[in-house]
């Protein structure tokens, strides 16, 4: 009988529907658990990834978005939420607060009437420029995103000094909640162009995250910028991190975004670096699970690695750096652990590979047969005895230290083909 631990790991495709037969309070129950110790505004936008990965949620997620954007000031996300549930709900139509949009337009408003007043009467361009940040502050809050944009813009109308870390800041900020992740990039890496005795410690660390986070997310990914979202995040200073307040994310988030990111593009001498890397050490404070995981990998120990994903399925499953590409993620993962244990052989029984996989036969011979299909491998299996045969010639040509391009092609027709179901 295949262990449910497992199942859910290898056929990643069905992580779409996890949790769709979970009662709704449960669900309540699990996904406040799991934000409770994020701010609100990181609580809402985590939600946004949640919803997207797991569809068969939706009205939970919403229910719960509403929540927690009503103790915000972000009007654009309150309607928005508000519309899906409307639109989603044909038996219940939820009641549009008015009252609540109207204190928070008021309570925007008398902010902007203040700064405009201020900006009358200010005399010189450093009061101004700080009243312009002020407003764009304001309307970020709000949600409105691109008006946020144009006003940031303003500051090129003053005779000011080369435009500063905090202003490059809060441009990435805004292009990081509109997605935009080149120009998130572009902002960061002016940013981190400095000297680090240059900028406050606690804007690095935010510069930090959002310009890894947008190298990792960014449609144009490719493993050159995974390695370099990677070492950005290994080269951040957790203590800093652990005393930088309202950030989005978490240094547990962080660590198994790492360490999936790398069990995913990186080579086996690479891991192995990884795991004597001081920096990846640093991180074991807060997830040590992540060691773990790196070491069953390499060391073909793919029961325990898999019992390690179940085991923190949550941290992961509801992890924003990894989850809307998660699916891929795991499915890429799943080949370089196929790839890996075939290796050395030319022949396997199927009885033994089953056990190390810590599934049955049935499953791994078909996990088999997709894996080296894909990778354009010759294979026999003996159907009565379950033996593996794989040509050494095919094998020879395969190094398991060369196959990020196999790999890379394999994710990107993953992905597309993941597009293509989700606009059916």
């Amino acid at each position: 009988m295949v262990d449910n631990k497992i199942k859910g790991a290898f056929f990643s495709k069905n992580i779409r529907t996890k949790y769709a037969n979970t009662s709704e309070s449960q669900l309540f129950q699990l996904l406040e658990e799991y934000l409770e110790p994020y701010p609100t505004t990181t609580r809402v936008r985590k939600l946004d990834s949640i919803l997207y990965t797991y569809p068969s949620i939706k009205i939970p997620v919403l229910k719960l978005a509403l929540k927690y954007v009503k103790k915000t000031t972000n009007i654009e996300e309150y309607k928005c939420i508000h519309a899906q549930i409307n639109n989603n709900l044909h038996d219940l139509k939820t009641v549009n607060e008015d009252e609540w949009v109207k204190e928070t337009e008021d309570w925007a408003r008398l902010k902007l009437e203040n700064l405009r007043y201020l900006a009358e009467q200010a005399n010189n361009n450093k009061v101004k420029r700080s009243n312009i940040m002020d407003t764009v502050d304001i309307y970020l809050s709000l949600g409105d995103y691109q008006l946020a944009l144009r006003k940031l813009g303003n500051l090129k109308e003053y005779n000011l000094p080369a435009l500063t870390p905090e202003y490059h800041m809060k441009a990435a900020e805004i292009h990081f909640q509109l997605k935009n992740w080149e120009n998130t990039c572009k902002n960061t890496a002016k940013v981190l162009g400095k000297s680090d005795d240059s900028i406050d410690k606690h804007l690095l660390v935010q510069a930090q995250l959002m310009h890894a986070f947008a190298l990792l997310n960014s449609s144009k990914s490719k493993s050159g910028r995974v390695y370099e979202g990677i070492e950005t995040l290994l080269s951040i200073n957790l203590q800093d991190f652990a005393s930088t307040s309202d950030l989005f994310t978490s240094i547990k988030d962080v660590a198994f975004c790492i360490t999936l990111s790398s069990v995913k593009y990186f080579s086996r001498t690479e891991l192995k670096e990884l795991l004597d890397d001081a920096r990846f050490q640093d991180y074991e404070t807060a997830a040590p699970e992540c060691r773990g995981l790196v070491s069953s990998f390499l060391a073909l120990k793919y029961d325990s690695f898999y019992d390690v994903l179940k085991q923190n399925e949550t941290t992961i499953g509801f992890n924003d750096w990894i989850i809307e590409d998660i699916s891929t993620t795991l499915m890429v993962i799943n080949h370089r652990a196929v790839l890996a244990y075939v290796y050395p052989f030319s022949s396997i029984e199927l009885k033994t590979m089953a056990c190390s996989f810590n599934t049955d036969i049935t499953t791994v011979e078909r996990l088999v047969r997709d894996v080296l299909m894909q990778h354009n491998l010759g294979f026999k299996i003996d159907g009565i005895n379950k033996i593996l045969n794989v040509s050494n010639k095919n094998l020879e040509a395969l190094q398991y230290e060369k196959t990020e391009k196999l790999v890379g092609d394999f994710y990107r027709n993953a992905k597309i083909a993941l597009l293509n179901s989700l606009s059916k």
